[in-house]
């Protein structure tokens, strides 16, 4: 690529032109462009956050997984999102203790931020921590009026695990 393709004006028109291709379902034409933006520069987060997310939508965790962890290298304040979308890359990969760990530090940037709370109680009651589940559930419906029913239906199979 020339140094003029290389620009900030030129990278910000073909993340533009990126995004215009995602949203028409053109996720390899995407995918091509968000991968010659970070060509051109290693280190462009939002490129970075873009591919992690379609590999997500893909099933293709492991990607993910590797394009969070390397957007939060290179950002000192990553959006609490990016932990939240790692936690659950994560917890599809298997990796629950990780996924509980990015979960919580999605907690600790947002703490309002009901759909983790549910996200944090499926991962800990997967791994056997029903108190911590319930606790996570309890959180994410005094947090919300709109919790979806498999919260409670959740939290009614930890109450009745641990005899409450």
């Amino acid at each position: 690529m020339s140094s003029s393709q290389n620009s900030p004006q030129a990278i910000q028109e073909r993340f533009a032109r990126a995004q215009q291709l995602q949203s028409q379902g053109d996720l390899e034409g995407a995918i091509a462009q968000y991968r010659e933006i970070l060509e051109a520069d290693k280190t462009h987060l939002a490129a970075l956050h873009q591919l992690a997310q379609i590999a997500e939508s893909q099933g293709k965790f492991g990607e993910a997984i590797e394009r969070y962890r390397k957007a939060i290298s290179l950002d000192s304040n990553p959006p609490f999102w990016v932990y939240r979308h790692l936690g659950f890359a994560l917890d599809r990969e298997g990796q629950l203790d990780e996924a509980i760990v990015a979960y919580r530090k999605a907690l600790g940037l947002n703490p309002e931020d009901v759909s983790t709370y549910g996200l944090l109680g499926q991962a800990q009651g997967k791994i056997g921590d029903i108190d911590g589940a319930i606790s996570s559930y309890q959180q994410q419906i005094a947090l919300s009026t709109d919790v979806p029913i498999w919260v409670y239906l959740n939290l009614g199979d930890g109450l009745s695990q641990v005899d409450r």
